[in-house]
C-alpha cells in the first residue's frame, strides 16, 4: 500500500512541478507575487522565534550535554541520509551515491546506528541532496517564492521536493503506537 501512495504522489508532485516550471514566453513570471502575505508570514515567524523557539533553544543549549548534542544530531543526519543517497542518484551523481551509501553503512554499524560519525574520520563528508535539486538539474524552473509559518522560505519546486523527501525518509515509517498509548 506505502509502494502504490509513494507512486501515486510522485506522479502528482511531477505533474504539478511541470505547471509550476512552464514560463510563457509573453510574460516574464514574478518570483514572489506573493509578498504581502509572505511578509506577514515572515514577520510571524520573527516573533515567535524571539519569544518562543529561541528561549527553548538557549534552554535546551544550557541543559543538555554538547556530546548528547551532538549523539542525537549524528543520529538524524544519518536516519535521513537515505533521501541524499536516493537524490545523488536521481541526479545521475552516482559516485556520490555509493560514497553515501558507504559512510550511510559505517555510521549505522560502527556508529552504533549514526550516534558517533567514524566515517566522517575516515574521510567521508556529510553531503546534502534533496528532491527540490533532483528536480532543479532535470530542468524545472523553481517557481515562485513562499515563506512558510513556522517552516521559513521555500520556493514551489523545494516545497513539492520536501513532499517526496519526507515519504522517502525512513524516519516517518517508525512505528509509534507503543510510546504513543504508553
Amino acid at each position: 500500500m506505502k509502494s502504490f501512495f509513494l507512486k501515486i504522489t510522485l506522479i502528482f508532485v511531477l505533474l504539478i512541478s511541470y505547471g509550476c516550471s512552464y514560463q510563457s514566453a509573453l510574460a516574464p513570471i514574478e518570483k514572489d507575487p506573493y509578498e504581502e502575505m509572505n511578509r506577514s508570514i515572515y514577520e510571524f515567524n520573527e516573533n515567535l522565534d524571539k519569544t518562543v523557539l529561541e528561549p527553548v533553544a538557549d534552554s535546551y543549549d544550557f541543559v543538555i550535554p554538547e556530546l548528547f548534542q551532538t549523539g542525537v544530531q549524528n543520529f538524524f543526519n544519518n536516519a535521513n541520509y537515505p533521501v541524499t543517497i536516493v537524490n545523488q542518484a536521481l541526479q545521475g551523481k552516482f559516485s556520490d551515491s555509493f560514497e553515501s551509501l558507504f559512510r550511510f553503512t559505517i555510521n549505522t554499524t560502527i556508529g552504533i546506528g549514526g550516534l558517533f560519525d567514524p566515517a566522517k574520520s575516515l574521510g567521508y563528508e556529510l553531503k546534502s541532496e534533496d528532491f527540490g535539486q533532483t528536480l532543479g538539474v532535470w530542468g524545472f524552473d523553481s517557481g515562485s517564492y513562499l515563506m512558510t509559518p513556522l517552516f521559513g522560505p521555500y520556493t514551489v519546486r523545494h516545497a513539492f521536493g520536501d513532499v517526496f523527501d519526507n515519504l522517502l525518509s525512513p524516519i516517518n515509517y517508525i512505528d509509534d503506537t507503543a510510546t504513543k498509548y504508553a
